[in-house]
């Protein structure tokens, strides 16, 4: 599995860096600041389907595991999330299972980000597999919220967040998403200036 979810990570990350030369060329600015990727251990695919209640066969994790192979795009602003999410689905050969709108709608952790599971075609000696990927699509403030989350939240040391830490992350989350919203207007006065 580890090989075909590698292959599909390939295959995908060649199309998003092709994605960044065409719209680059287009929008004159970079509209992908970061790709990043990583094929779940198995230890984390156990855990996640003992969460679930589901016994380790080939068949749970091709249902109940559509993360074992991630790719991450980070942007510069929020709109380009968009942007990016909207060229991979207008990609020939990708099909987006499912769509996840952190950003419309975060998380009640302050979460945010889009999430598209996108079944990627790939081509062995005498096989074709569909696997699927999870793309999580982002811009800094985002991804920097998440890393922060990651460290102090998600893998805390006592396994409980206070009270207090959920608050904190929350209000950093609205803070952010403030940034985010001055951020754009600053570019879009920049462009017009032009």
């Amino acid at each position: 599995m580890s090989n075909h979810a590698q292959a599909a990570i390939n295959l995908l990350v060649a199309r998003i860096n092709n994605l960044q030369l065409g719209i680059q060329a287009e929008l004159g600015r970079p509209l992908i600041d970061t790709v990043s990727f990583r094929v779940k251990t198995l230890d984390s695919c156990v855990k996640k389907l003992q969460k679930k209640g589901k016994d380790l066969t080939p068949e749970n994790l091709e249902e109940y595991v559509t993360d074992i192979a991630g790719v991450r795009v980070v942007t510069p602003f929020e709109d380009d999330v968009y942007i990016v999410a909207d060229a991979l689905k207008n990609q020939s050969g990708l099909n987006v299972r499912r769509t996840k709108d952190y950003i419309a709608e975060p998380k009640d952790s302050g979460y945010a980000s889009l999430h598209l599971t996108i079944e990627v075609e790939v081509f062995f000696l005498n096989e074709k597999v569909t696997v699927p990927v999870e793309v999580q699509i982002r811009d800094k403030t985002m991804d920097a919220w998440a890393a922060i989350e990651h460290i102090c939240g998600y893998k805390c040391q006592s396994g409980k967040k206070s009270a207090k830490v959920i608050e904190l992350f929350k209000k950093l989350a609205r803070d952010l998403s403030s940034f985010r919203k001055t951020a754009m207007k600053l570019r879009n006065l920049d462009e017009k200036a032009k």
